[in-house]
């Protein structure tokens, strides 16, 4: 697998060859990663939830469930 962008704020991840993107990444402002999406549709996987202070503080899946 494969990332595009910079490390730090991969935009897409990619299957070995290159060819196929698996995963989509959205981000905040401040350049925190906030969703995971799905590849075809953008819909969230995950969203990811932070403190005033930039701690990730929750995390949201696509069931609904939430952690934090």
């Amino acid at each position: 697998m494969r990332q595009t962008g910079s490390a730090a704020t991969a935009s897409e991840l990619k299957s070995g060859a290159g060819s196929t993107v698996l995963a989509k990444y959205a981000y905040d402002t401040p350049g925190r990663l906030t969703q995971t999406q799905d590849r075809a549709t953008s819909t969230p996987i995950e969203t990811y939830g932070y403190d005033a202070i930039g701690s990730r503080t929750s995390l949201t899946t696509s069931a609904g469930i939430r952690l934090g």
